[in-house]
């Protein structure tokens, strides 16, 4: 007989998408009655299982440097705006030759910061890097002195180094602790899941598919759909 589960393999997932496929299914199951499925003692011990696998996730997720990572997260978008206002303050003083280079200066701040403030954290430290290697450049060293502009660029490129540094580290705690997830928790969700969906198709081929046609369609659906990203 063909399988009803068309796969029940989940190896190659990130741990966060098998995260989010169970917490899905286990809601799926809270729908059903699952004492007339007959299903009851297999879902208790799924969600046991579950239960420990999500707080090992929560874990590896409190790597201690999350509130200093927003901190400085804030303090260098607020630095690149700061920017931007004193340069339009400079545009209102009457050294015309300071207006204009405060003027250049800032069309080029403007072209990095006027999304800087909507980006994700990592994508906001390569956006002000990019911002940096340009008034960075030989060209602007003079001007930029000129606005008074060289303790705040300095400051700029301290926080996001900093904050990339930071992040670093994050991820090098995270991995670390990912192996022992990985060969723990995991492997046990991943077992739990295929004995789950076992339980399901042997019940369905003795019981009569139609009782759990659904759940099989919505699993099949959600395990594909996670296989893709």
């Amino acid at each position: 007989m063909k399988h009803l589960f068309k796969t029940t393999w989940v190896g190659r997932i990130s741990v966060m998408s098998l995260h989010h496929l169970i917490s899905i299914i286990i809601e799926w199951l809270d729908e059903l009655d699952l004492e007339a499925l007959h299903l009851k003692e297999e879902a208790d011990a799924f969600k046991a299982v579950f239960a420990d696998f999500e707080k090992a996730v929560r874990q590896n997720r409190k790597t201690g440097f999350t509130e200093e990572l927003q901190e400085m997260n804030i303090i260098r978008t607020n630095i690149v705006q700061a920017m931007v206002h004193i340069l339009e303050g400079q545009l209102l003083l009457p050294d015309k030759k300071k207006a204009r280079i405060a003027q250049q200066v800032i069309d080029i701040v403007k072209k990095h910061s006027s999304y800087i403030p909507r980006l994700g954290q990592l994508e906001k430290t390569g956006a002000i890097n990019s911002l940096l290697n340009e008034l960075q450049n030989e060209i602007w060293h003079e001007p930029i002195s000129q606005l008074d502009l060289d303790v705040v660029i300095t400051q700029l490129s301290e926080y996001n180094q900093r904050f990339e540094d930071l992040y670093i580290k994050r991820i090098a705690k995270q991995s670390k602790y990912q192996k022992g997830l990985t060969l723990k928790m995991r492997k046990s969700m991943e077992e739990q899941f295929q004995h789950l969906c076992g339980v399901i198709e042997s019940h369905a081929i003795i019981e009569g598919v139609e009782k759990y046609q659904s759940l099989i369609n919505r699993i099949n659906t959600e395990v594909a759909e996670v296989k893709k990203n």
